[in-house]
């Protein structure tokens, strides 16, 4: 295995761990270190406002799809979110409330919303298929959270790097984070495992 950069603070061991199977499974590489989801110590309230953002992007192209509803059902346990959750944010896309929405996001106006935002790119990936209106939802957010554009090309390829599990693409995408001056080590969960 390739060496990695000394700029990189241990945030990548064990990185042919990348193609981990399920949420439901996580960790089983690591048995002493767990690596926690950037909102897993955020209030329930927040974790819940921050999915409803994530289930607005689902239904942003108008379709629903399968493996959509299953990258949230994941989410949903990941963020140890009681039962109804999923079943809460379904309706919660039917009726979207606006006002809601912006609260909502006022919420992650820090280095959360930068979670957010690797999130919905994830989400938007999840059936194979970012359509157009995705991308529009998603620079909405980015712009509503004041993640600059450079923040969010950096976020995207190392999204793109993860889906395709290649390790130097990785390495570079992590340094392309620290570039544009995001917490790569608050945003280490996204390659210490697998939500897609």
């Amino acid at each position: 295995m390739r060496e990695l950069p000394h700029e990189i603070p241990n945030c990548l061991p064990n990185i042919q761990h990348l193609n981990m199977p399920d949420v439901q499974d996580l960790y089983p590489a690591w048995p002493a270190e767990t690596v926690h989801h950037p909102m897993s110590s955020s209030s329930d309230e927040d974790k819940f406002r921050y999915l409803q953002i994530l289930t607005l992007l689902i239904d942003a192209d108008d379709i629903i799809m399968n493996e959509e509803i299953d990258h949230l059902k994941r989410m949903v346990l990941l963020l140890d979110l009681p039962n109804g959750t999923l079943g809460k944010l379904i309706k919660f896309v039917e009726f979207p409330e606006l006002d809601e929405l912006r609260k909502g996001l006022s919420v992650f106006f820090d280095r959360r919303g930068h979670a957010l935002m690797m999130d919905l790119i994830m989400l938007a990936w999840s059936d194979e298929e970012f359509h157009p209106k995705e991308r529009q939802f998603i620079l909405n957010c980015a712009e509503l959270l004041g993640v600059s554009l450079d923040q969010l090309e950096a976020m995207l390829k190392i999204v793109e790097a993860l889906r395709g599990s290649e390790q130097e693409r990785i390495i570079n995408g992590i340094q392309g984070l620290q570039k544009v001056e995001l917490d790569i080590d608050f945003l280490s969960f996204f390659w210490h495992t697998s939500l897609h």
